[in-house]
């Protein structure tokens, strides 16, 4: 269980009754939602290593690759199994000549880490999924696919201001309150812009402390409200009323009867329109607010009185990039939320130092926001980002809830 600062300690006129409000909201939205370096020898392949760049590609050789932050470009092929790419042969990139490769595979996923790489990976400064090849297919970072990759570059100790842009590359985004910023890095120079980041007194003269891929994460599912015993609490006169929760997900249905009247702000970071066409989106905003006017109230949410401000962070086939979540949840704090919900999150595990829960941390300080993230349904016992930020809410209780009720039932079937 992550440890829960207090927090709102001072606000304005009648706070304390809000806080009191919002922690009960907390604790039924929360109910609702839903790594270093692997040791080389362990999983290494060995064979041809690096390829020199100069020399022709042997016949029957793949042709689809995807070019590395540090300019090397991997050739790869589709695996017979439909398993995802399977690395063919890799080619340092200029000035590069002779550079060595770990290649291994763990998890099914791919990875070819460049020696120079492989430090700042394990000292945590490097995101290892800048050299995941899997992931940066299924990301959309194929060369057929982009000719740039996007990184998410901050957490520079010590530095007040936010990151700047190295030579060679653009600043595409910036979140002032976390103090980190979205590079814009075209492949052709990608090596270039790799000899700044990968030198750490170059890169913090930069503001430039850790780099990330700018990934993708999806949505997660849900439980239902009547699991939680929502009914009780409003019988207890709890409804949210006075309270903004902030939904971070794929949108909301604006025609939906149960979510009129509830929507206080909206933002589409996604470009696809506030319009939620995938469905979860509307779904979480009408489990945490609904007033269950489509039902006559018998499926009202958590929290029928509660305030909606609805971030669109994930498209419209429910996957977003982590730059699009650091933009929602720069929003929703800017927008004074009381919880933020995020039903969504990465696959793998995380030990709370990525991009998106070192923003958590930031974002939920002071009299910041209390962050209720989903814990994922990979059912593999790990908490991937961003709950596994230290001060979020994380819905670490869902498949014990679960298995309790299934016990329940089996013992009220008994003779």
């Amino acid at each position: 269980m992550p440890n829960i600062r207090p927090r709102r300690t001072a606000g304005r006129d009648g706070g304390r009754a809000v806080r009191r409000r919002a922690a009960g909201v907390a604790v039924v939205v929360a109910a609702v939602l839903g790594s270093a370096l692997p040791a080389i020898a362990h999983g290494a392949e060995k064979g041809p290593e690096f390829v020199d760049p100069a020399a022709a590609a042997p016949p029957g050789a793949a042709t689809r690759r995807v070019t590395l932050v540090t300019g090397d470009v991997v050739f790869y092929a589709s695996d017979r199994a439909g398993g995802g790419p399977r690395i063919d042969r890799i080619v340092p990139g200029p000035g590069r000549s002779g550079m060595g490769f770990t290649r291994y595979h763990v998890d099914g996923h791919e990875y070819a880490v460049p020696i120079d790489a492989a430090g700042q990976i394990a000292d945590g400064r490097v995101d290892q999924r800048l050299f995941d090849v899997t992931t940066l297919v299924a990301d959309g970072y194929a060369d057929d696919a982009t000719s740039a990759l996007r990184l998410v570059v901050g957490d520079a100790p010590q530095v007040a201001s936010g990151p700047k842009a190295p030579e060679h590359a653009t600043l595409a985004k910036e979140f002032k309150r976390t103090r980190t910023a979205v590079l814009k890095v075209p492949k052709k120079n990608a090596g270039d812009v790799w000899r700044k980041l990968a030198t750490p007194s170059a890169a913090r003269s930069d503001g430039i402390g850790k780099v990330w891929l700018d990934g993708r994460v999806k949505a997660t599912l849900d439980e239902s409200v009547p699991q939680i015993g929502a009914d009780e609490v409003h019988r207890r006169g709890v409804d949210g009323k006075g309270v903004k929760v902030a939904v971070l997900d794929t949108g909301y249905d604006i025609g939906h009867p149960d979510l009129k009247g509830r929507v206080a702000a909206e933002a589409d970071f996604t470009g696809d329109g506030i319009q939620d066409r995938q469905g979860h989106g509307t779904h979480v905003s009408s489990t945490v607010a609904g007033t269950g006017a489509a039902s006559g109230g018998r499926y009202a949410g958590v929290a029928p009185g509660a305030d909606l401000l609805e971030g669109k962070v994930l498209d419209d086939d429910g996957y977003g990039y982590d730059s699009w979540i650091l933009a929602g949840m720069e929003w929703a704090a800017g927008q004074k939320a009381d919880i933020v919900s995020m039903s969504l999150g990465k696959s793998g595990a995380s030990d709370g130092t990525d991009a998106l829960s070192s923003a958590v941390d930031r974002l939920s300080a002071g009299d910041g926001p209390l962050f209720v993230i989903a814990a994922g349904n990979t059912g593999n016992r790990t908490i991937g980002a961003p709950g596994a930020a230290d001060s979020a809410l994380t819905d670490v209780r869902r498949h014990a809830l679960l298995r309790r009720h299934q016990l329940a039932a089996a013992r009220d079937r008994r003779p």
